[in-house]
């Protein structure tokens, strides 16, 4: 699995999960560890509030997620529906590397040259 966040001034590396599906627990790690230090030095740094976008999975809408969020003081939309393009523009991200991958794939062979690729 591949995770990715950003905001209209940066894109952050991407991060490689070694995991086909994420539960929230997987989830919140990723958000704790990741997404939370560096949402928090951005907000620090542009002196503004930002609003959390993400799909309507279950990992995103669970209970211990939804606690999670407001406990960190994370503001998002309730619910925002799943792979709609139109209106997250993650989507967009998305297709274009599943576009550059799919023209490089006869020349990945492993896990590993697929993280390189990407």
């Amino acid at each position: 699995m591949v995770w990715e966040y950003f905001w209209g001034g940066d894109f952050v590396p991407l991060e490689i999960i070694d995991t086909s599906s994420v539960d929230q627990e997987t989830y919140i790690n990723i958000y704790a560890n990741k997404f939370h230090p560096w949402f928090t030095n951005v907000t620090a740094h542009q002196k503004r509030d930002f609003i959390f976008q993400e799909d309507g999975a279950s990992c995103h809408t669970g209970g211990y997620a939804r606690w999670w969020k407001e406990t960190h003081q994370i503001r998002g939309f309730e619910y925002w529906p799943a792979q709609s393009p139109d209106l997250n523009p993650i989507e967009h991200v998305w297709n274009a590397l599943e576009r550059r991958i799919e023209r490089e794939r006869s020349s990945i062979k492993n896990l590993e040259q697929l993280k390189v690729a990407l």
